[in-house]
C-alpha cells in the first residue's frame, strides 16, 4: 500500500482503531511512513470487544481529546472501516461513499457516475449523491453482491453501510487499509467533504420476524416491497428479505421523519402476518 501512493500525508493527525486484529501489526507502520503524525488505539484485547468499527465512540472521543484531523477505526480483520472527522462525527460506509463518489468524480477522469450501495443504503445517501449528478445501484446486502455488481455494470466504486468499501479497478476488494489510506489524501484535498457527507440521512428502523416453520419465497417478499414502495417512494421505502442464516424476515422501514418511519414499520409486520408469515 506504501508503494502504491506517491504523495505523502504531511501534517495530518490520525488516530486508529485497530479494534485489537490484524490491523494492530501494520497500520500504525502504513500511515507513519507516509508522513503522518499516527496514534494507534486497541492493539492488545479480545477483537472487536466494544472497539474498533463495530464500537466507534470511543475512537470519536479520542480524535477530540487528542485534536486530531481523522480517525479510522477498522474491525478484526480489516476489510471495513469507518471514519471520524475532526469533529468526532462518524461516518459510515453510506457518509464514505458520498465522499469517494465526489472525489473521483473531480479527479478521475475516467469515473462513470455510477455508484453501488446495497439494499440497505440510506435513502438520504442516494438523494445527496442524485444532487451531485451520481446515480445509486443497489446490489442484495453483502459485500460479495458489491462486488458482483461492481463487476456486471464495469463500475469502480461500491459500499455497505458497515463499512465495506469496494474497491474495482487493478484489483476488486474491499481493504480498509486501502480505503483509509486514499480516504487521508482526499481529506489533505477537500476536507470539507467529511462534514458535508453527513446531512440529510432518513432514519432506518429495523426487526427481526422470526418465522414458525414457514418458508418464504423471496419474490413474494419483492411483491410486498413493491406494493408499499410504490406509494412511498422517494420520501419513504420499505425492505424485507430473508435472513441467510436463520429461519426469519429482517424488515426495515425508512423515513425522513422518525415517527413516520416507526409507524411504517409496524405496518409492513402487519401485513406480513396477514399473508400468512406467523411469528
Amino acid at each position: 500500500i506504501k508503494n502504491y501512493f506517491s504523495d505523502n500525508l504531511c501534517n495530518l493527525k490520525i488516530i486508529i482503531d485497530c479494534a485489537n486484529g490484524s490491523a494492530s501489526y501494520f497500520a500504525k507502520d502504513v500511515f507513519k511512513g507516509l508522513g503522518s503524525d499516527v496514534e494507534v488505539i486497541n492493539t492488545k484485547g479480545e477483537i472487536n470487544k466494544n472497539c474498533g468499527a463495530l464500537f466507534p465512540k470511543q475512537l470519536a472521543q479520542v480524535v477530540q481529546e487528542k485534536s486530531a484531523d481523522l480517525g479510522f477505526a477498522f474491525d478484526g480483520d480489516a476489510d471495513r472501516v469507518v471514519v471520524v472527522n475532526k469533529f468526532g462525527d462518524v461516518l459510515d460506509g453510506d457518509d464514505v461513499l458520498f465522499v469517494l463518489a465526489n472525489y473521483f468524480k473531480t479527479t478521475k477522469s475516467d469515473f462513470e457516475p455510477i455508484v453501488v450501495g446495497t439494499t440497505m443504503t440510506n435513502l438520504g445517501t442516494e438523494q445527496k449523491l442524485l444532487s451531485e449528478g451520481i446515480k445509486l445501484l443497489r446490489s442484495d446486502v453483502g459485500d460479495k453482491w458489491v462486488a458482483h455488481t461492481l463487476k456486471k455494470q464495469k463500475l469502480f466504486l461500491g459500499a455497505e453501510q458497515a463499512g465495506h468499501i469496494v474497491l474495482n479497478h487493478d484489483f476488486c476488494l474491499g481493504d480498509g487499509i486501502l480505503v483509509a489510506r486514499i480516504l487521508a489524501q482526499v481529506y489533505k484535498n477537500i476536507p470539507d467533504l467529511f462534514q458535508d457527507s453527513l446531512s440529510a440521512k432518513s432514519f432506518q428502523c429495523q426487526k427481526n420476524l422470526v418465522l414458525d416453520n414457514v418458508k418464504v419465497n423471496q419474490e413474494d417478499l419483492n411483491r410486498i416491497m413493491k406494493e408499499f414502495n410504490n406509494l412511498l417512494l422517494p420520501s419513504a421505502r420499505v425492505v424485507v428479505r430473508k435472513s441467510g442464516t436463520e429461519n426469519a424476515l429482517r424488515v426495515m422501514a425508512e423515513s425522513f421523519d422518525e415517527i413516520e418511519a416507526n409507524e411504517l414499520l409496524e405496518k409492513v409486520l402487519a401485513e406480513i402476518k396477514r399473508r400468512g408469515f406467523n411469528e
